[in-house]
């Protein structure tokens, strides 16, 4: 500094990785800011508890936000708009966006997807298959079979 003296401010890693985890950057992108490898990130987490905790809770808090946003999306939602001229509000407007299809889906196939998903998986049993290849035989064979003359007639 001009002035002569000195500053020296300690710096806390933890809070500095707990920053970049709650403003949302990854693991590879984490490790790029602290000048290391992901691999290298990686094992710290896996050695150091204090550090899996930050990566473990400070993500929960960007989650819950993204999630907040994705219901409101989902559902619809009204917001006020404020139109100001020299710094004071002159008009007021209340806005409404509609119900978006496209986040509901998102929203219940990630929440209940054994309700929501696109595919729902069928379970046959060998004998099933087996009891359905014999009908399907015997019906193969009883449209093969057209009476003769003189068969009973």
């Amino acid at each position: 500094m001009g002035n002569g003296i000195e500053m020296v401010i300690p710096v806390d890693p933890y809070q500095i990785v707990s920053g970049l985890v709650r403003i949302g950057l990854i693991r590879r992108e984490i490790a790029e800011a602290l000048g290391i490898t992901e691999d290298q990130l990686t094992n710290l987490i896996y050695r150091d508890e204090k550090l899996a905790g930050i990566f473990k809770h400070a993500s929960q808090e960007p989650n819950f936000q993204v999630e907040q946003a994705l219901f409101r999306r989902a559902i619809g939602y009204r917001y006020k708009e404020v139109k100001k001229k020299l710094g004071k509000p002159v008009e007021v407007t209340i806005k409404e966006f509609a119900p978006d299809t496209g986040a509901a889906i998102f929203w219940l196939k990630n929440r209940d997807p054994d309700r929501w998903r696109d595919h729902v998986d069928i379970g046959i049993s060998f004998r099933d298959k087996m009891h359905l290849g014999h009908q399907a035989t015997a019906l193969g064979f009883a449209k093969n079979i057209t009476p003769q003359k003189g068969d009973g007639d």
